[in-house]
């Protein structure tokens, strides 16, 4: 099963609707974790539920997500409304002077 398989079967969608599904584009986000697939996954998932509504007026229209686009927009930073995040550097993380050079602590 497909992560896009995965998703959509999670929500209740019909799997005869994942026919009305295409992607398109190349290329993956540097990862040793399927962030492209899930990226590309989640849209196809949201846009197939809005299909879903369209299709109470209509036929069901076929969903194309991009791949790349769906990667550039995950990989975007995006902030939360209302809060910020942590740093994710502790402050005592950074390069000390030694005596015979320098020493880095990572720390976070």
């Amino acid at each position: 099963m497909s992560i896009s398989e995965s998703f959509w079967s999670a929500l209740g969608g019909d799997p005869s609707e994942l026919e009305h599904l295409r992607f398109a584009g190349e290329g993956e986000l540097p990862s040793r974790f399927p962030v492209t697939d899930f990226a590309s996954a989640s849209i196809a998932a949201a846009a197939l539920s809005i299909g879903e509504l369209a299709a109470e007026t209509g036929d069901v229209p076929t969903v194309t997500v991009d791949r790349r686009q769906a990667s550039l927009w995950f990989g975007a930073s995006i902030e939360p409304i209302g809060w910020k995040p942590q740093d994710p550097w502790d402050p005592i993380a950074g390069d000390y002077p030694a005596r015979d050079g320098w020493i880095r602590l990572h720390t976070n």
